[in-house]
């Protein structure tokens, strides 16, 4: 009923600002007969006056819709289908202009072109998703034919730019990505089924930042954001998917428990701290104070991707001889120190994960021979929680789960921040050195050389060998890099600290002999 009342105030509205201005002439020489009283003038200009102020208010309305604010009521449906004739109409005159010339140069060329005449209209394509998935899920109360018609009014949706944006989203339970105006199409298109959503964060000269999570993620905003309208904005990027905000505990379960597929998603937009089984089912979010958004260099605009939208506090440092924890609100207890940087480092690797006890007690608290006791677990876990503090009024090494996980939020560790540093040079057009270079500069040595107890679980699970092969890789890749562009120190610089993670890599021997020696 509410889209309804929308479509008929949007109707009237669009009939009052065509009528005004077709019949004002005629009302205006009608007022200047001698015969016409003075109030008959000033109810004309009154007339006048009240039809500039609904065009401003439309024009403004227009605007939000733009930036990609939630809108409601006959201004907002006039609005929405003011910009989806809009773009109807410019879209086809951008393709046919970009699809003149056949040449391989030219192809590339029109790649560019598209891409920075959509990247200002991500809010715009986002909104029509939401609009659109709103309207199937509605179609139960609306009458036969009245969905496609107000489906087919709403054909602002940019399907290519949508899949650009599910392509660009990493792996991650949640963070952040910018869309830049070079931003690369993923060689392998991300699934349209996989259930995302995402939100608008910040607009930079034509670059837009998105916040985006799965199921069972948290996104992370400014304590004073306005948590109402970041629930109008969440926008689900899988195809025929819906996003439900709830704000209390109770809103959340209802709607878990009502959905009639997992295509729906569940925004727990409440401080209330869920359970950890229902909140693998829902995107949550917290609020928290000093939270800075990543800035895209305007010279360089590579595409940027983070695992969190803002930088952990607290670090654990594994890219170097000795694990080291930055961040700490206390030193951890003396007598359990090695066992409490163990714990947390593997808990920072499985940040997105939940980690049984059992799993801690016999590949990180143990000594090989023997599982460590449900007694020691409890005891290093108490000492950890204890030093790392809390963050948005929680601990950041969780509450224990009544399943037995154990779940951390605000930590983060180098060897992730690594990963997506290479992840995202290997995507990025632009920026590639920028960002290699700011991977290999995370090693500071050999890593976890100087341990000489515990860690086995880094190599056993993988984590080691995963380090070597994007190190080579970075390293030979930002040493081509520099020596094309005449740096050799740089490309020295590079090989050396890939080859403190893998020393004995063929490749990166061979590359350091053919590194040119300075001359002057």
């Amino acid at each position: 009923m509410r889209l309804r009342s929308n479509t008929s105030s949007g109707l009237l509205l669009a009939a009052y600002l065509v009528t005004v201005p077709s019949v004002m002439p005629l009302l205006w020489h009608r007022v200047h007969q001698p015969d016409t009283l003075r109030i008959a003038t000033y109810l004309v200009v009154g007339l006048g006056a009240l039809w500039a102020v609904v065009v401003l208010r439309l024009g403004q309305t227009i605007w939000r819709q733009r930036r990609g604010y939630g809108t409601r009521g006959g201004f907002g449906w006039l609005a929405g289908l003011l910009l989806s004739l809009a773009s109807v109409i410019v879209t086809p005159l951008t393709a046919s202009a970009a699809n003149t010339t056949p040449t391989a140069h030219h192809a590339v060329h029109r790649t560019h072109q598209v891409l920075t005449s959509t990247s200002s209209t991500i809010p715009l394509a986002l909104f029509a998703k939401r609009r659109r998935d709103e309207l199937k899920q509605l179609r139960v109360i609306l009458e036969e034919g009245e969905v496609e018609h107000a489906i087919e009014e709403l054909r602002s949706i940019d399907q290519a730019l949508i899949q650009k944006m599910r392509d660009a989203l990493p792996e991650y339970l949640a963070g952040v990505v910018s869309l830049s105006e070079n931003v690369a199409t993923s060689e392998l298109e991300a699934s349209p089924d996989s259930p995302v959503l995402v939100i608008p964060v910040r607009e930079d000269r034509g670059n837009w930042t998105l916040a985006y999570a799965r199921p069972g993620g948290t996104i992370v905003v400014h304590e004073g954001s306005d948590v109402q309208e970041l629930g109008r904005q969440a926008t689900a990027l899988h195809s025929d998917g819906l996003v439900v905000s709830t704000f209390s505990t109770q809103e959340t379960l209802r709607a878990l428990a009502l959905r009639p597929s997992t295509r729906v998603m569940v925004f727990h937009l409440s401080d209330e701290v869920l359970d950890e089984d229902i909140a693998a089912l829902c995107v949550s979010l917290t609020r928290r104070a000093g939270i800075k958004i990543p800035q895209v260099e305007p010279e360089e605009r590579y595409q940027l991707a983070t695992a969190v939208l803002d930088a952990p506090t607290v670090m654990v440092r594994l890219l170097g001889p000795q694990a080291e924890v930055d961040g700490l609100v206390e030193p951890f207890n003396a007598d359990l120190r090695r066992r409490c940087v163990e714990m947390t480092s593997y808990l920072a690797i499985h940040r997105h994960e939940p980690v049984t006890g059992d799993r801690l007690r016999t590949r990180v608290l143990g000594d090989g021979y023997s599982d460590a006791s449900t007694r020691t677990l409890a005891n290093t876990a108490s000492a950890v929680r204890r030093s790392l503090g809390s963050t948005g009024g929680a601990t950041r090494l969780l509450p224990v789960s009544p399943g037995g996980h154990y779940r951390s939020s605000d930590l983060g560790s180098d060897v992730e921040q690594f990963h997506n540093l290479v992840a995202t040079a290997r995507r990025s057009s632009t920026g590639e050195r920028h960002l290699l270079t700011e991977a290999i500069s995370l090693i500071r040595g050999e890593p976890l050389a100087a341990e000489l107890r515990g860690f086995e679980w880094f190599l056993a699970e993988g984590h080691l060998a995963r380090l070597q092969r994007d190190a080579e890789w970075a390293a030979l890749r930002l040493a081509r890099l520099a020596i094309e562009a005449g740096d050799v120190d740089v490309a020295y610089f590079a090989l050396e600290r890939g080859r403190l993670v893998d020393p004995y890599s063929d490749d990166i021997v061979a590359a350091l002999a053919r590194v040119p020696r300075r001359r002057n």
